[in-house]
């Protein structure tokens, strides 16, 4: 038997249960180097209108085009560290929005249940 889902959490595909401090936890800030993420690995969502997605093909346009305008000698870790100051304005927002789509996921999931036993 699949254990419930946490109140305020929602169960993904794979039953895993979301909760919502684990989407909030921003990773602690650092120095750019030639290593970096994108979509879940940096921002992990909720599956709930697919906006984690939509977030990593952005992330991967924005590293692309980070990367692709890159002149001697500032390098690779300049790009990479302008890529970092992006996606945090716009990658942690869309966290905070997938949040707000799973929490109303869960609600309308509940009230069905309700209207259900009646």
């Amino acid at each position: 038997m699949a254990p419930r889902a946490a109140p305020g959490g929602a169960r993904g595909r794979t039953g895993r249960l979301l909760r919502p401090e684990s989407t909030r936890r921003r990773p602690a800030a650092h120095l750019a180097g030639r290593v970096t993420l994108l979509g879940d690995a940096i921002h992990p969502m909720s599956p709930a209108g697919g906006t984690g997605a939509n977030t990593a093909l952005r992330d991967a346009a924005v590293l692309a085009d980070k990367l692709t305008a890159v002149r001697r000698p500032a390098g690779p870790v300049s790009a990479v560290a302008a890529y970092e100051t992006e996606m945090r304005r716009y990658g942690f927002a869309a966290v905070a929005e997938s949040l707000r789509y799973g929490e109303r996921f869960a609600q309308a999931i509940r009230h069905a249940g309700k209207e259900n036993h009646r």
